[in-house]
């Protein structure tokens, strides 16, 4: 549940980002709204810090029960899993593309083409928000074939060893690129944010704490034992983007992007570690609250696919034109939380229509061998694993 809950957050911030009524429009509200605006771009971080951890945690776990990685399993079922929605969702765009006068069925095509071949991040989509996509997509196939020429080359705990060296080699690589390929240039998202070789330092901060959880959880519980210094650290990191626009100044392109993976590294090892109803955290899970941003965050690939298409612009055609900008806080109000509320139903919506039935089957045809955080009889290090409920990604 505790991986829920951050996964519920980050759709949260993301859905918040791409909010139809502007801080401007927000009345005595400005204030505030304008600085968590700021803060929503951050969404997309959280949420590559987690899938690295979820992936590394799947494929660990697989390591650690059956002492090898298949990857063509492995990729076979991330494909059952990603591709239905995902081309059920390209499809649709291209749908509505061609339907527009600006576009001809042949000129629709050619500008979904990089959504096929996931370099949209790259060459640009008619939907900016699948760029993410296309990262993790690379970081899909990256891992599990790193892991594998590792275990080819060496012994297995010594390949193992390797991880967070290799870890750390991504994210001091990633960092200089941002600094010397971006510092010095005018922004421009399709080249100083989107671009994999400047954004995969987040996944692999997520899988180095995955490496800590399967093959040192005394590390990582002793490390969690500082919970308040960890969650200190983490905010005083995230502070920045508070005050900050994405874009605004070179440093929210380049160094402010590792502060965020290591801030929201430090406070994911504070939530996998705090047991429920144990402290103000694990209390915290108890709540409403958790549980409801928990149930969230089981369909956030849905929703973040969906948002714009059946959220925002419904809720702009049909919803915003009948209110009027006078009311001011009221209007905001009135407008964000509709939107919310569509977008959010919608991804649910679409998930149980495609996403879900497809991985029933899938699980059907091809059973998980093992979770991202739940533990199983160990081939290599044969230590006692937590459990996190409900928390796996596969």
């Amino acid at each position: 549940m505790q991986v829920d809950v951050l996964r519920g957050i980050a759709i949260i911030m993301v859905l918040f980002r791409h909010a139809l009524v502007s801080s401007e429009e927000a009345g005595s509200l400005k204030p505030v709204v304008l600085h968590l605006y700021y803060l929503s771009a951050a969404g997309i971080d959280l949420f590559f810090v987690l899938s690295g951890f979820l992936i590394g945690g799947l494929l660990f776990n697989e390591l650690r029960t059956t002492g090898r990685i298949d990857v063509r399993r492995f990729l076979v079922r991330r494909g059952l899993r990603i591709w239905p929605p995902y081309l059920a969702f390209i499809a649709f765009v291209f749908v509505r593309l061609s339907r527009r006068r600006t576009y001809t069925v042949g000129s629709a095509f050619k500008a979904i083409v990089p959504n096929l071949l996931h370099v949209q991040n790259y060459l640009g989509s008619p939907r900016g928000i699948t760029w993410s996509l296309a990262v993790q997509e690379h970081f899909y196939l990256a891992l599990p074939l790193l892991l594998v020429l590792a275990l080819k080359g060496r012994k297995r705990r010594g390949a193992i060893m390797a991880v967070p060296v290799a870890a750390a080699i991504v994210v001091v690589v990633c960092t200089t690129l941002r600094v010397l390929i971006n510092w010095t240039r005018p922004y421009n998202m399709w080249t100083h944010v989107t671009p994999t070789h400047l954004r995969l330092d987040g996944l692999f901060v997520g899988v180095l704490i995955a490496y800590l959880y399967h093959f040192h959880p005394q590390s990582l519980a002793r490390l969690a034992r500082h919970r308040a210094a960890l969650l200190l650290a983490g905010a005083a990191m995230i502070a920045p983007t508070f005050f900050l626009d994405e874009g605004s100044v070179p440093f929210t392109w380049t160094l402010n992007y590792t502060l965020l993976y290591l801030a929201y590294g430090c406070i994911l090892i504070v939530f996998i570690q705090s047991d429920s109803g144990t402290g103000v955290l694990g209390r915290f899970m108890a709540t409403r609250l958790a549980v409801g941003l928990a149930s969230i965050g089981v369909f956030t690939y849905s929703i973040y696919l969906w948002h714009y298409d059946l959220g925002a612009l419904p809720v702009h055609n049909y919803v915003l034109a009948r209110l009027s900008h006078r009311w001011g806080e009221l209007y905001w109000v009135l407008g964000t939380g509709v939107y919310f509320i569509v977008a959010i139903t919608a991804g649910i919506a679409m998930s149980k229509l495609i996403e879900l039935p497809v991985v029933r089957i899938r699980d059907r045809l091809l059973p998980g061998r093992a979770s991202a955080t739940r533990g199983a009889a160990p081939a290599i290090e044969p230590r006692p694993r937590p459990e996190l409920a409900g928390a796996g990604a596969d």
